[in-house]
């Protein structure tokens, strides 16, 4: 029963990755120029993915307070590692 799963799953992600760079191909033939126009819309869905999906979601499971407190103090805490290490 597992093996089948992972058969599964395994032809899933190569099947995904397979057609992933199918339309990577056909982007790059189509918008060999624009590519500013090709990063505004990964970032466009990577905002939209992050504002509509992973934050309601963390809100409903979580605390709203621990969340902010996260949001805003592990920014701060990364810069002064990044000033510690670099030195």
């Amino acid at each position: 029963m597992y093996i089948e799963m992972n058969i599964l799953f395994t032809l899933g992600s190569l099947l995904g990755l397979l057609a992933g760079g199918g339309l990577l191909k056909l982007v790059n033939h189509l918008a060999r120029e624009r590519i500013q126009f090709m990063y505004a819309i990964c970032g466009g869905i990577l905002l939209g993915l992050l504002f509509f999906d992973i934050l309601p979601s963390t809100w409903h499971l979580y605390d709203l307070r621990g969340v902010l407190f996260l949001v805003t103090v592990r920014p701060v805490i990364m810069d002064i590692k990044n000033v510690l290490i670099s030195g």
